[in-house]
């Protein structure tokens, strides 16, 4: 399958998307794995570029559902896109671990800002806030299922917004020449 128009590209993301919501049936986290290097790779897209840590925290702003930017920890911060930034960008995909690298640390990232469940594991719905078994945690609760709907939603803004903008579209087209994303078909 090539990826040459915008709706070529946005099947694409949308059936990796159903890749991973197949998956959540296994409760792994392998599944929050892909989708932050899902996001990560959206981020690069929608800007044509590789991106930095600024670029990220719009991009949860901007695309991901309103409940991203409003999100408040019970300690009174107000900065789940720096958090998912740190945990699942520094910290999943670049460090292989749950934990925020340790630069991230000096920056405003906070050890367990972020916990990880899937619907019929979990103590609290999806983005509430969480304070693990001893009540112990300043955590956002993560609930796989409604993690992937949400990049979904973001995908479907992407597309929904470069069919109308022409400079988004030429970042996401250029973006995809220059880095296409993991095809099943050939591994070079």
């Amino acid at each position: 399958m090539g990826l040459n128009t915008l709706n070529d590209v946005e099947k694409y993301f949308l059936d990796r998307i159903n890749e991973l919501e197949n998956q959540c049936r296994e409760h792994t986290t392998w599944v929050f794995l892909c989708a932050a290097a899902m996001i990560n790779y959206l981020v690069n897209l929608v800007n044509g570029r590789e991106t930095n840590r600024n670029d990220y925290k719009d991009f949860i702003i901007n695309y991901m559902p309103e409940k991203y930017g409003d999100f408040e920890y019970l300690g009174g911060s107000k900065d789940l896109d720096s958090q998912m930034y740190h945990t699942l960008r520094c910290g999943m995909v670049h460090c292989f671990s749950l934990f925020p690298d340790s630069r991230g640390i000096g920056q405003g990232a906070r050890v367990r800002s972020i916990a990880l469940s899937h619907k019929e594991n979990k103590d609290g719905n999806h983005l509430d806030n969480y304070k693990g078994g001893n009540n112990n945690l300043d955590s956002a609760l993560f609930i796989a299922e409604n993690f992937i709907d949400d990049i979904k939603y973001a995908v479907k803004k992407i597309f929904s917004n470069a069919k109308n903008d022409t400079n988004l579209e030429q970042k996401v087209i250029s973006w995809i020449n220059k880095y296409p994303p993991i095809m099943g078909e050939v591994l070079w």
